[in-house]
């Protein structure tokens, strides 16, 4: 197998690795960390791996069987053991001062990857917020931000450069005075007739020969720690979260009818309190509604009941079964989770529609799904089904966006239905006609839905409204209408316009 095909092939098993990794990490950490760093990270680490298990490692193995076959050689041939060790304290220092100066290397470059990181970050904001940058002028700012960076960045290649020079100069200045030293005894031994010059030759080709590893070494060494940053960062952040716990010890979750019960949860996010000792008691099989203000705790509910992230105090309960207690993968089964932002990803239209599912759907299910998401847009395409999306979702406006992904769980058929603004980037005709779709859905199904334009939850069976983590109003439309509070208010604004 050539060099080219192992490369490969450890690129495919890392690439596989990892990425298994990373789909088990807690989701409520992971959360945390910025999604493109992510991509940074995993992607470097991945090719630096590759780099030194294909090249430097098995280089630096090469080199150091060299030497050892070099040391054998001299102790056969050095007749007195004084001498070998000599040679042998000559390397050692030789490695020592190497070390060190590796080391000391590693530190910069280590310091020199986080600013390329936060350099890459801002790079991405700059791309990604193109007309806010254009409407508002400022470039000069973020170029600004970026100009302080590159300036650390300098300084820390500049101080590596000038380490680097030193130990260079230090160290090769004590190795040829130790050389130097070997070349004076063995001077002194031709001399009085214990050596002979084919001896001295000899001796001094392997000295040359083995500092010659030595020096390869350290070049590969080089490339292995300006490389090992990159996997260090990985090895840091996937140290630093824990995983899922699904193992085998958990219980198959089994579903009855979707009661759910919370039982005094709390939860931080980025150290903000969003909930503390919340409690909710959901009847099965039927359609809840979460209104009320921006960060006031909607989504993070679904989130917690969609068990994609898990509260720090507490345990929540479906059918009798405690999330944390039971295997994930056979939960997310029975559940459809739309976001705010829908998973539609760069692919085929028909690829995106059945990602989700374990087996292919007949032709006319699909079809009816097409037909009830008002999805009939894609047959205006010139290859249907088959029409690549295309990366960030280029040929879909955000409305088509959000009907595919609302024709996913509709051909997905979960017992469970999470929905984040379902609606939100839907005209008003689309609207209704799709929330007359979805009611077929909910069709003996539990619902959770949450939505800022209250007409489209008045026939939720409970509406809870929620302020700051706090649930200060629940009813049925008509009952919160009554109450005249704060649904009243929010009701009559919407109204109004």
């Amino acid at each position: 197998m050539s060099s080219e095909s192992t490369k490969n092939l450890s690129l495919l098993w890392l690439r596989k690795k990892y990425f298994e990794k990373y789909i088990h990490l807690d989701n409520t950490q992971t959360e945390k960390i910025w999604t493109g760093k992510m991509q940074n990270i995993i992607f470097e680490w991945i090719g630096n791996r590759v780099e030194i298990v294909s090249s430097n490692l098995p280089a630096i193995f090469v080199e150091i069987w060299a030497i050892i076959y070099a040391f054998i050689l001299v102790a056969n041939k050095v007749p007195n053991w004084k001498y070998f060790v000599g040679f042998l304290w000559l390397f050692m220092i030789a490695g020592a001062l190497m070390w060190i100066w590796l080391g000391v290397l590693k530190s910069t470059r280590k310091k020199s990857k986080e600013i390329a990181l936060d350099l890459t970050r801002r790079d991405v904001k700059i791309i990604m917020s193109k007309f806010e940058i254009l409407q508002n002028n400022k470039l000069e700012e973020e170029m600004n931000k970026q100009s302080i960076l590159v300036k650390k960045l300098i300084r820390l290649w500049q101080r590596g450069n000038t380490t680097k020079l030193l130990w260079q100069t230090w160290s090769s200045a004590i190795i040829d005075g130790i050389q130097l030293m070997i070349y004076i005894v063995i001077g002194i031994g031709i001399i009085t007739g214990n050596y002979t010059f084919a001896y001295m030759i000899l001796l001094l080709q392997l000295i040359n020969t083995v500092s010659t590893y030595i020096w390869n070494i350290r070049r590969y060494l080089k490339e292995y720690y300006k490389a090992i940053v990159h996997i260090e960062k990985l090895r840091d952040t996937f140290n630093s979260i824990s995983t899922m716990q699904d193992s085998a010890n958990k219980k198959k979750f089994i579903y009855k009818n979707g009661d759910i019960l919370v039982q005094k949860i709390s939860f931080a996010y980025h150290k903000n309190n969003i909930f503390q000792n919340f409690s909710l008691d959901i009847t099965g099989w039927t359609k809840t509604a979460f209104v009320g203000e921006s960060w006031g705790g909607k989504t993070t509910l679904i989130k917690l009941l969609a068990g994609y992230i898990k509260p720090d105090k507490w345990d929540i309960q479906i059918d009798g079964q405690k999330l944390s207690q039971i295997k994930l993968t056979d939960y997310y089964k029975h559940i459809g989770y739309l976001t705010q932002d829908p998973s539609v990803f760069d692919g085929t239209i028909h690829e995106n529609l059945i990602y989700a599912l374990d087996s292919e759907p007949a032709r006319e299910v699909v079809e009816k799904v097409i037909q009830d998401a008002k999805c009939e847009f894609i047959r205006e395409f010139e290859h249907g089904l088959e029409t690549e999306i295309w990366e960030r979702w280029v040929r879909l406006s955000g409305g088509q966006k959000q009907r595919l992904a609302i024709a996913k769980i509709m051909l997905k058929n979960p017992n469970i239905i999470l929905l984040d603004e379902p609606t939100s980037a839907l005209d008003s005709f689309n609207e209704e006609l799709i929330n007359i779709a979805l009611h077929n859905l909910f069709k003996g199904k539990t619902v959770f839905v949450v939505a800022h334009r209250l007409q489209t939850v008045k026939q939720a069976d409970r509406i809870l409204l929620f302020e700051q983590g706090k649930l200060i109003e629940d009813g049925t439309h008509n009952q919160l209408v009554k109450l005249n509070g704060q649904y009243k208010k929010m009701l009559d604004l919407q109204s109004w316009f």
